[in-house]
């Protein structure tokens, strides 16, 4: 249930992406909606599902941009591998719920995610050069995204709420758990 809902979230973060304007007085930077929606299924579900799903939305965004086949793929699953090494010794659900920790883990999921592409675009156009303006654009959608996560995720949650899921969330089963 928690997959095929994820998959939907991140279809729909992709295509709300198009429509978010940027900020004016913050560079242009927007919130990065297939960052938060794939953190937030990191979040919610543990396991190799989530790199499932970043593969899925990574290869659906890189469709949509040119010349970017499988760099979100990359880029979101080193997110999803973020989130996942961070909340496996978490064994109580409360610590993964605290705004301030779910703030902090996209907070650096989405500047490594901005950063992994524009390396790969560099590298593209085969240029070493940056400007301080590139970075400070980086640095206000991180700080963006961190901004609006918590409403962002509570929106998220409202369905399952409404629906009355109560899932609950899988107990890591590999070899560090023993």
């Amino acid at each position: 249930m928690m997959l095929l809902y994820s998959l939907f979230l991140g279809f729909l973060c992709v295509w709300l992406q198009m429509f978010v304007p940027g900020i004016s007085f913050l560079g242009s930077a927007r919130p990065d909606l297939p960052v938060l929606a794939i953190i937030y299924a990191a979040i919610q579900m543990r396991g190799l599902r989530v790199f499932f799903l970043t593969i899925i939305i990574g290869f659906y965004l890189d469709l949509l941009c040119p010349n970017r086949l499988g760099v979100s793929v990359i880029g979101l699953s080193v997110v999803a591998a973020l989130v996942l090494t961070q909340t496996i010794g978490q064994s109580d659900v409360r610590v993964l719920r605290r705004v301030d920790f779910q703030m902090l883990i996209v907070l650096v999921g989405t500047f490594l995610n901005q950063t992994l592409s524009y390396i790969f675009f560099l590298m593209q156009i085969w240029s070493g050069s940056t400007t301080p303006s590139d970075w400070v654009l980086i640095t206000y959608g991180s700080i963006l995204n961190a901004l609006v996560s918590p409403l962002l995720f509570a929106l998220f949650n409202l369905p399952l709420h409404i629906a009355g899921w109560k899932g609950k969330r899988e107990e890591y089963e590999g070899y560090a758990a023993r």
